[in-house]
């Protein structure tokens, strides 16, 4: 299949690479749309931003898979110990696969975990003609929903994540601060979650 590995930061190729076969946990996607992040488009050309570490540390390493968790796929194959999800479903990837041996995890709050895996960073993610990916951090996507909608929905996802954990109640004043994409999501977000004005 066809991948992009990348060699340096700001350095990279499409490349004939083996064809993943999923784990027991994992499912094996057909991507059919991908939409690259701010993050991951500055961590490319080597900006020190969040994840840097990780993506500095694979590209010493060698040729690195990297980037490409905003994504739609289509589900070819399953791993045994799969049973949420069938062949033939889109999905898309809204969270992160906590350790689940942390204090944090251990004690129900895998949202916190320190030592998460990252799609893209951590691991390959879907740039590529296939990937295969932890079922735990995968969703269904509706019917009606188009794969550049489904591309879009993870940061949609993580921005309803940050609204929910914050405690807006009716009537208050909410700060947002960054205007990106997230950004904007959460301010719209907060206005239904009732703030009465969102700066």
């Amino acid at each position: 299949m066809k991948a992009v590995v990348c060699h340096d930061f700001g350095d990279s190729t499409v490349e004939e690479v083996p064809k993943p076969t999923p784990d027991p946990d994992e499912v094996l996607l057909d991507i059919e749309r991908v939409q690259l992040s701010v993050t991951e488009c500055n961590l490319y050309y080597g900006n020190e931003i969040a994840h840097y570490e990780t993506i500095r540390d694979r590209l010493a390493a060698g040729d690195a898979r990297l980037f490409g968790h905003e994504f739609c796929g289509t589900v070819v194959e399953a791993g045994e110990a799969v049973d949420r999800f069938d062949v033939g479903e889109r999905l898309y990837a809204p969270g992160k696969v906590p350790c689940h041996d942390c204090q944090q995890c251990r004690t129900g709050f895998e949202l916190h975990c320190p030592n998460k895996t990252y799609i893209g960073y951590d691991i390959p993610g879907a740039l590529a003609e296939y990937a295969a990916l932890p079922a735990e951090a995968l969703c269904a996507v509706p019917d009606g929903v188009s794969d550049a909608e489904t591309a879009a929905m993870q940061p949609l996802a993580s921005a309803q994540l940050t609204v929910d954990e914050a405690p807006i109640d009716s009537g208050d004043v909410v700060a947002v601060f960054g205007t990106g994409v997230m950004g904007n999501q959460c301010a719209q977000l907060a206005l239904l979650q009732g703030a009465g004005e969102v700066i």
